[in-house]
């Protein structure tokens, strides 16, 4: 008797196969997400520490890790689940948080 003989019998439907590219994806991103975002926690603790005053960069920088933590146990889930349009675009907000806090770090308007 093969699978599909199994499955017709109790009346489960197959799953399908999980995206090993998507797989890879979520760990190469969550590496490169959450390396550079404990360095900016860092140093917003550090910014605060200095002059005693928080700022909008400071705040920004102290916060990114519990940003980048939700989508990422959001995007997990969402693999667990198979639930792949999800698991690719939740994977991929801390790459755009990180691309916004480079951008807004670098930006004159917030000094």
């Amino acid at each position: 008797m093969n699978s599909s003989d199994s499955t017709k019998m109790t009346g489960a439907t197959p799953q399908k196969p999980r995206s090993k590219a998507l797989l890879a994806w979520m760990i190469v991103s969550q590496l490169l997400g959450i390396i550079p975002m404990l360095a900016l926690a860092g140093l917003g603790i550090f910014g605060i520490l200095l002059d005693g005053t928080i700022n909008f960069r400071g705040f920004l920088q102290f916060l990114s890790p519990l940003i980048m933590l939700i989508p990422l146990i959001g995007s997990w889930i969402a693999y667990g689940r198979r639930s792949e349009k999800l698991a690719w675009i939740l994977t991929s907000m801390p790459i755009l948080y990180i691309c916004l806090v480079i951008v807004l770090f670098f930006s004159p308007i917030f000094i």
